[in-house]
């Protein structure tokens, strides 16, 4: 929609081959959920990420063209979670992670329940989305939410405002005072499982995972 103010862009992630990138648009406020859904814009804020791939014809004339190959939203959407504000692709560019640091469910570890979104404010999460190996189709895999930690204290984790991955391994940073933190994820037989969470040995309120 080019009336919504969705801050297209925020964040970009490239694979190494260069044949693929995902973008952030953590302000986009359509209120549909999944992998290419049809927009419904009734929820400010809840956010996007899209997906694009570089094709390149031989025929008639030599020639490169980006084509929208995913349209990604949270499988459970709700306004204001950010959902794009960071992006990261792996090296294949077949893996995924989106970030949405506002995201209110007070869940655990991978994979909780999603009904509860809007009772822990901006506990955050992250959304992990893969491409079935030889085709063009998305889906989401897993749902990652912080660990280790007193999930029925305040939310503010903001976790989720920076997101990295490389083959198997995620980290999602969550930046907020006395918890921050960096966490890690694994992968193993496609299964994406909890693996450590990192802290800061100095003092509270440094920024430890603003950036990972």
């Amino acid at each position: 929609n080019p009336t919504n103010n969705s801050e297209f862009g925020f964040a970009v992630a490239l694979a190494r081959s260069g044949d693929r990138v995902v973008v952030g648009a953590p302000k986009e406020y359509s209120g549909s959920s999944n992998v290419n859904s049809t927009p419904i814009y009734t929820k400010p804020g809840a956010g996007a990420a899209y997906i694009y791939r570089r094709e390149v014809t031989a025929n008639p004339v030599p020639a490169t063209n980006w084509v929208q190959e995913a349209y990604l939203k949270a499988s459970n959407p709700d306004q204001n979670d950010w959902f794009g504000y960071a992006v990261a692709m792996d090296e294949t560019g077949d893996t995924v992670v989106v970030g949405a640091h506002k995201e209110d469910g007070n869940f655990s570890g991978v994979n909780g329940g999603q009904g509860n979104n809007g009772i822990d404010y901006d506990r955050g999460a992250a959304y992990v989305f893969a491409r079935t190996p030889g085709t063009t189709n998305w889906s989401q895999v897993a749902y990652l939410k912080p660990f280790g930690i007193n999930t029925n204290s305040a939310g503010l984790d903001y976790f989720g405002w920076s997101t990295a991955i490389s083959g198997d391994t995620i980290l999602v940073g969550a930046y907020n005072g006395a918890r921050d933190a960096t966490y890690v994820f694994a992968r193993s037989n496609g299964v994406w499982t909890t693996r450590q969470r990192l802290t800061n040995s100095g003092p509270a309120s440094v920024g430890f995972g603003y950036a990972v």
